[in-house]
């Protein structure tokens, strides 16, 4: 697997980077004005992208690539 931001769309990076952060579908939403749905649609791209098979694994992953960069 390439790097954790490789082929993730710019929002996706932001919607991955405030999950690794601990925040909820819907304070994810309301930081970036859309809705908790489509939060729940980007992570779902993105642990497909990244091969994540749940949102801790999510979080291990980008976490991980976050401290090497």
């Amino acid at each position: 697997m390439a790097g954790a931001g490789s082929g993730l769309t710019p929002r996706e990076r932001e919607v991955a980077a405030l999950i690794a952060d601990g925040a909820s579908n819907k304070e994810a939403g309301r930081r970036l004005g859309i809705s908790p749905r489509t939060v729940e649609l980007h992570r779902a791209h993105i642990m497909e992208k990244l091969g994540a098979r749940n949102a801790a694994d999510l979080v291990r992953i980008v976490l991980t690539h976050a401290s090497r960069c």
